[in-house]
């Protein structure tokens, strides 16, 4: 697996085979859902076997078809159609075709999750990048991480979901007037996190919600999902 390229699903898929066959004591995988055009969503496990229960720390990663800096992948069906040809490579959405009227595809997973489903940063219009769908939860993707999170929520002590846009840290929620109950804390953690990417790599990131961080442009309504959908602790 080369590390200094961009890889197909493909070669991901195999890389995620070869992490499993070569590491069996630290990693394992498992198959949670379906993408639109059927293809197995699989998540790989890392962490020693317990025979005593032990916290979880979740990491999404190619919500955005076009983001191919992250390994791990999401949007399958949005990604491989985005390695078509440069007419294709900033395709940004899920590969569903449009409802009603709209001949358009896709909707953007980032926006398609439950809580607050909707109200801020987003577009009804089928056709545009920001559309989040006829309905909450209405792509397979967004489902299938709901459902399986919420089957384990009480195992969850981060969810962390990784984007290639920006030297960002952005915490819940993605809404203007809503706070999270744990926002002074998520924000120690955050601001620890700059000065540690600082000290090591010498890059500036900013840490805050989407709407207060300049430019961003940015709303996130998965990170609603831990508080806001399964009211975990």
């Amino acid at each position: 697996y080369d590390y200094t390229k961009y890889n197909t699903m493909d070669e991901i898929s195999a890389w995620m085979n070869q992490m499993e066959r070569e590491n069996p004591d630290v990693v394992s995988s498992m198959i949670y859902g379906q993408t639109y055009e059927n293809r197995n969503i699989a998540l790989l496990k890392i962490g020693l076997n317990s025979t005593t229960p032990k916290k979880a720390v979740w990491m999404d990663c190619g919500i955005h078809a076009r983001e191919w800096i992250v390994k791990l992948l999401l949007n399958m069906d949005g990604y491989i159609y985005s390695w078509i040809d440069n007419t294709t490579r900033l395709w940004r959405k899920s590969r569903s075709p449009g409802t009603g009227n709209c001949t358009c595809f896709g909707t953007d997973l980032n926006r398609n999750f439950y809580a607050n489903w909707g109200m801020v940063g987003i577009s009804r219009k089928c056709c545009l990048e920001i559309y989040n769908g006829p309905s909450a939860l209405s792509e397979q993707e967004a489902k299938a991480i709901t459902e399986f999170l919420g089957m384990h929520q009480n195992q969850l002590l981060c969810y962390l979901t990784i984007h290639s846009y920006g030297q960002l840290i952005l915490v819940p929620y993605g809404h203007p007037n809503i706070s999270a109950p744990n926002y002074d804390e998520l924000m120690e953690v955050g601001l620890a996190a700059v000065k540690a990417i600082e000290s090591v790599h010498g890059k500036s990131y900013k840490v805050g919600s989407s709407p207060d961080v300049p430019k961003s442009m940015l709303c996130h309504p998965v990170r609603h999902i831990k508080k806001k959908k399964f009211n975990a602790s």
